[in-house]
């Protein structure tokens, strides 16, 4: 093949390569994050095979956050907010409203980060 019409066939993927994103919609999700103020928490026993739902102080899109008991770091978070009420110090969450609870008809995102609140 020459030259020119390979540059020819590289511009025409380019061009429907270039089409394909333009039409594919775009993820609207997003990191949030809030100071939750003293949690509520919620702990079921089958329901996700144990998930755990709180809220405080809702943050722009979400009501609340969710953990799952399967993830890898489940017991440090469940532990840090079993300490932050206790304690009733406030907590700083971090998460993701793309990942939302399907046990509330609320927005729960799914949390990534949990931290204690100054």
């Amino acid at each position: 093949m020459d030259r020119a019409r390979c540059i020819r066939r590289i511009g025409l993927l380019a061009l429907v390569l270039m089409t394909l994103e333009l039409s594919t919609p775009a993820a609207h999700a997003a990191y949030v994050s809030a100071n939750l103020g003293r949690v509520r928490l919620y702990v079921y026993s089958t329901f996700g095979n144990g998930d755990v739902a709180f809220y405080g102080t809702p943050a722009g899109s979400c009501v609340g956050f969710w953990l799952r008991p399967t993830d890898p770091g489940f017991k440090n978070m469940y532990a840090v907010l079993l300490a932050a009420r206790a304690a009733d110090r406030p907590v700083q969450v971090w998460g993701y409203d793309d990942q939302v609870w399907t046990g509330s008809t609320g927005t729960y995102c799914r949390v990534d980060t949990i931290d204690f609140a100054d």
